[in-house]
């Protein structure tokens, strides 16, 4: 087996993968490339990995996936044929191990799916969307079906999200769920709200973050709601990502003005606001930071968070404000300070008021 042992996929719908070998890639399409490709797919399943990867082995997964896309559709019969022996083998480098690029091999395959592309291509990875219980293989294949087919798998990419999500929730999974949240956020419009809202009590913060990041604010209504919350840890959570999007929605900065009016924010509150207008953010492993929030500049640190129950992974990073954005903060720092008495809310804003002054010089 190569690579590191994996255990088998998660699947949804098994059946999924059998429904598609459609009459212009018919299985008559075998022959020479058919045959190459089912090599190609029977070496990378025999190789033995004991430890790191060495620099030969690595060379012999890269080339072994390199066939497989230059036979192109005639590869199909092959992949889907191993894609449905729900097996997998990791491929992530150990230290002093050498670079596949790749964390599995699956991971491997689709890519090749994706650069074979046309409609044998693009078909086997929305089967694959439509069977896989794996929050990463969701998240990859659906991009690389954006990629394939922009929009058009929209609807089926925020199916597939809901579904695992569903799935992990029966199970108990201790799975990282980042990558369908990112996916909801991402692709996902007014109506994934209640999904996002509904999944609040197990993974409040992966909920959270994805409320924020909705396109056209759709998620502040809710994301309001949460700075009520009766726990601190998770108020002043909600609060901080408030702030984060405050610069992008009237609405996120509005509500953190009424709550400071009214006196009842934690010096622990105060504190994440004041780090988060700094140029603290929070986000999915997958995200670029910049695509979420307009106006950060250089990346000077990036650390992975896992929630206290221990089912959620993401990242904060923290970066410089341009200019504009540094503006924009400052003014709303100005405003906060003008409503709170809090003495510690005080100190805070006013080091995140020279701190973003200081940048803008």
């Amino acid at each position: 087996m190569l690579g590191r042992p994996r255990k088998s996929v998660s699947f949804r719908n098994p059946q999924a993968h059998g429904s598609l070998i459609s009459s212009q890639n018919p299985d008559g399409l075998l022959g020479v490339s058919a045959a190459a490709a089912e090599q190609s797919i029977a070496n990378l399943s025999q190789l033995e990995v004991k430890g790191p990867l060495s620099s030969d082995q690595a060379a012999a997964v890269k080339l072994e996936l390199q066939r497989l896309v230059a036979e192109g559709a005639g590869s199909i019969p092959a992949i889907r044929r191993f894609l449905q022996q729900n097996r997998d083998s990791s491929l992530d480098e150990l230290k002093g191990g050498s670079s596949v690029g790749y964390p599995t091999l699956r991971a491997g395959i689709f890519d090749a799916l994706r650069q074979i592309g046309g409609t044998a291509g693009e078909s086997l990875l929305a089967d694959t969307l439509h069977s896989t219980g794996d929050p990463g293989e969701v998240a990859v294949v659906a991009r690389y079906l954006d990629e394939l087919a922009p929009g058009q798998h929209r609807e089926e990419v925020v199916n597939a999200a809901r579904e695992t999500l569903m799935q992990l929730t029966q199970e108990k999974s201790k799975a990282d769920v980042g990558p369908l949240f990112q996916i909801l956020q991402n692709y996902g419009d007014g109506n994934v709200v209640s999904d996002l809202t509904k999944a609040l009590p197990e993974w409040y913060y992966s909920s959270v973050i994805a409320l924020a990041g909705l396109s056209g604010g759709q998620g502040i209504p809710a994301l309001i709601e949460q700075a009520q919350n009766p726990d601190d840890r998770r108020k002043s959570f909600a609060l901080q990502m408030l702030a984060q999007v405050s610069a992008q929605n009237p609405e996120a900065a509005s509500a953190l003005i009424e709550q400071a009016k009214s006196g009842e924010m934690s010096d622990r509150a105060w504190s994440r606001i004041a780090a988060t207008l700094m140029g603290e953010q929070y986000q999915f492993g997958g995200q670029l930071m910049q695509d979420r929030v307009p106006g950060l500049q250089e990346l000077q640190q990036r650390t992975r968070r896992t929630s206290e129950t221990g089912n959620e992974t993401f990242w904060s990073v923290t970066a410089l404000p341009d200019e504009a954005l540094s503006n924009q903060r400052t003014a709303l720092i100005d405003q906060l300070l003008s409503v709170t008495l809090n003495t510690a809310a005080i100190k805070e804003l006013e080091n995140a008021r020279t701190a973003l002054r200081a940048r803008v010089k």
